[in-house]
């Protein structure tokens, strides 16, 4: 597949984390900001080879690390022109993306204010382009904290918000607790997304089958194992936002052709593609088409593929 026949097909992204797709110019930028940050006066070279996460918990690490380096409005707002370039770059005229301002407001005492009004200013910037956001809460962090994070949100709710994800998790860690959160969410109007059968199993995709009206989530690898549970996720209409680069990365997948994509796609499970966090795997969304076009999608499944990704949206 030739880059230029990629980018000159409208589709969308659907799951990226701002926090997660700094360049590296720009990461290394930051970080020479601050004297002490680990990145500071590195080459380009040696930051991407630090950039190789051999499982879930060593790319949380990593993913903290370049967390930290967004401190000001202006931060903020360089982030968001970098991602929206590169959207448009991809040939991409619609995304979504996860930002996470929960450990920014609540530990590191930055102003939420400060973090909407960046994303915006970046935004602003990119007129023809349709872009919303997603807040992501983190699930290792507990639910009085990701409750407080949804209601500091929501406090200052902005036209771009379009969606309410929970993120992070461990393997043993159950959903039902975190029901209450989506149901808030709902209520004040947003999409519901969840990363769920990442590095947990197929009871957390079903408690939220059961008891949310559940959008889309967030790789999903598990529930190919449970062929009941994907004719439920076709005839439902809930898709799955893949990314093979990050399942790969973080070891949720061994290998590429493990990958459950061609079942899911055989199955009729409405898919999406998308690059998670392009930094840390050095990714883009067409190398990320470019992996399921080795693992046997056709032409013709990827432009279905894209059209599911505008019309799970």
């Amino acid at each position: 597949m030739h880059f230029e026949t990629f980018r000159q097909v409208a589709k969308a992204e659907l799951h990226v984390h701002l926090e997660g797709s700094f360049s590296v110019n720009r990461a290394l930028a930051l970080a020479g900001e601050k004297p002490d940050h680990p990145w500071n006066g590195l080459a380009p070279q040696a930051l991407e080879r630090r950039l190789v996460p051999g499982n879930f918990e060593q790319f949380i690490e990593q993913f903290m690390l370049g967390y930290r380096l967004l401190k000001t409005k202006e931060h903020f707002q360089k982030v968001t022109e970098d991602l929206c370039a590169e959207f448009e770059r991809q040939g991409v005229i619609y995304a979504e993306v996860l930002y996470s301002p929960g450990v920014y407001v609540q530990k590191l005492h930055r102003d939420l204010v400060d973090i909407h009004e960046g994303i915006e200013a970046g935004l602003r910037q990119f007129p023809k382009l349709r872009v919303s956001f997603i807040l992501d809460t983190v699930l290792n962090l507990g639910y009085p904290f990701m409750n407080k994070t949804l209601e500091l949100v929501l406090a200052d709710q902005r036209a771009w918000l379009s969606g309410f994800s929970v993120g992070g998790g461990r393997p043993d860690l159950a959903m039902d607790e975190f029901l209450p959160l989506f149901e808030q969410a709902q209520k004040a109007g947003l999409q519901l997304v969840a990363h769920v059968g990442e590095v947990d199993g197929t009871d957390n995709i079903r408690t939220l089958l059961e008891n949310t009206d559940l959008h889309r989530i967030a790789h999903g690898c598990a529930a190919a194992d449970d062929l009941a549970l994907c004719r439920e996720l076709r005839d439902r209409q809930v898709a799955v936002d893949v990314c093979l680069s990050s399942n790969l990365f973080t070891g949720v997948m061994p290998d590429l052709s493990l990958h459950p994509l061609m079942t899911f796609l055989e199955l009729g499970v409405p898919v999406t593609l998308n690059t998670d966090d392009p930094f840390y795997f050095k990714t883009n969304l067409y190398e990320e088409y470019c992996l399921a076009e080795k693992l046997g999608v056709s032409w013709d499944k990827l432009l279905e593929v894209m059209a599911y990704g505008l019309e799970f949206r």
